[in-house]
């Protein structure tokens, strides 16, 4: 039973690793996109329009990652609690399916693991 268990494990993480490239996949297309459309146009750097494309597609990447990472519950290695990252540990430490994060019940800092039951 606890082999089928990880099994399911893996394939929630593969399933998060897929999207989250296929994500950084479609940014670097728009991005370059966008980065031919201001060359071919001679759309100066400090325009708006080039401070949207440039400033506003990454926007949109983080928060495309961020949409899928707050799906997926952490378990505390701690106090074995279950709580959800906020948007800056997004940005943190993290090793395969766990994450340095500081658990929000006990306050101490764990590398939290994916929990998917």
């Amino acid at each position: 039973m606890k082999g089928l268990i990880f099994i399911k494990k893996e394939n929630y993480f593969k399933k998060l690793q897929k999207l989250i490239w296929i994500d950084i996949g479609i940014f670097t297309v728009v991005y370059i996109i966008g980065a031919i459309i201001l060359e071919v146009f001679k759309i100066h750097i400090n325009s708006i329009l080039a401070w949207l494309i440039l400033g506003g597609i990454p926007i949109f990447l983080v928060i495309s990652v961020y949409s899928k990472l707050v799906k997926f519950p952490y378990e505390c290695r701690n106090c074995y609690q279950v709580f959800n990252i906020k948007f800056r540990d997004m940005f943190a430490l993290h090793a395969g399916d766990a994450r340095r994060l500081k658990c929000p019940y006990c306050n101490k800092t764990t590398w939290a693991k994916i929990k998917i039951d």
